[in-house]
């Protein structure tokens, strides 16, 4: 079977972990002193009395108001009898129309041009010559010739 291909060869694994990296060899040592985590102390837990009062309502500064307006006593109204005039009545300036003369009124005539029925797009339209598309090319087999011919090969390799 020469077409199998050879397994992977792990690596040398003699020169791992030896200390032959050229990053150790080229690593200088440091000596740094510890420092201790910036921790805040713990808080002592001493629970406070609920007043139920929000930031809001304790900030809230009651200002001053002027005192509330008053409203000014109302007419009464008086009651007198309706003598059938109103105030458009009473207002109404009566004018009088000027006798201007009426416009005449005038018969129908049609207009005695002939109809030609053209519009300016039809006018102004250059037809263009029709070309005929070239015939469909013959179709040979099926579409699926490819995959039969694959199906009976390997029908074949399976027998």
């Amino acid at each position: 079977m020469d077409h199998l291909p050879t397994p992977p060869v792990p690596p040398d694994t003699r020169s791992l972990g030896a200390g032959t990296s050229t990053y150790k060899q080229g690593y200088t040592h440091k000596e740094v002193p510890r420092t201790q985590a910036v921790v805040q102390p713990p808080r002592p837990y001493a629970p406070l009395k609920f007043e139920g009062t929000s930031t809001h309502k304790a900030d809230y500064q009651q200002w001053e108001l002027p005192p509330p307006r008053r409203p000014q006593a109302v007419n009464e109204l008086v009651s007198l009898p309706f003598q059938g005039a109103s105030t458009y009545k009473n207002d109404f300036d009566h004018k009088v129309l000027s006798d201007k003369p009426h416009a005449e009124k005038m018969e129908w005539t049609p207009n005695p041009a002939k109809f030609e029925a053209v519009l300016s797009y039809r006018e102004s339209y250059d037809e263009k010559p029709v070309v005929q598309a070239p015939p469909p090319l013959p179709f040979e087999g099926t579409p699926y010739r490819d995959c039969v011919a694959e199906v009976v090969w390997l029908a074949e390799l399976m027998s």
